[in-house]
């Protein structure tokens, strides 16, 4: 599947919601906005991601990114209660 920067275009819900299903990303909230919030985790590490096509707001659990090829982190969460884990990327610019 292959998906721009969601956040980014016209937010079109059914996109973001594939594309959080795709990746196993349960118990999770739409925003009008089009940013996601979810209870508990989001594990999308080794998915050899190059950027994050969605806008996490926040995350109440434990939120891991690592081992992906990501050069930022646009798209992370603007909240985790638990643990963020980002290493293994190629990250220029926070």
């Amino acid at each position: 599947m292959k998906l721009t920067n969601l956040f980014e275009n016209t937010i079109d819900h059914q996109q973001i919601k594939d594309w959080l299903d795709s990746m196993n990303i349960e118990n999770y909230t739409i925003n009008a906005d089009g940013t996601v919030d979810v209870v508990g985790n989001v594990a999308i590490y080794g998915k050899h991601l190059a950027h994050i096509p969605i806008q996490f707001g926040y995350v109440g659990g434990d939120f891991n990114c690592h081992s992906n090829q990501l050069t930022s982190l646009k798209g992370c969460p603007r909240e985790v209660v638990g643990s963020f884990s980002c290493q293994g990327n190629r990250l220029t610019t926070l």
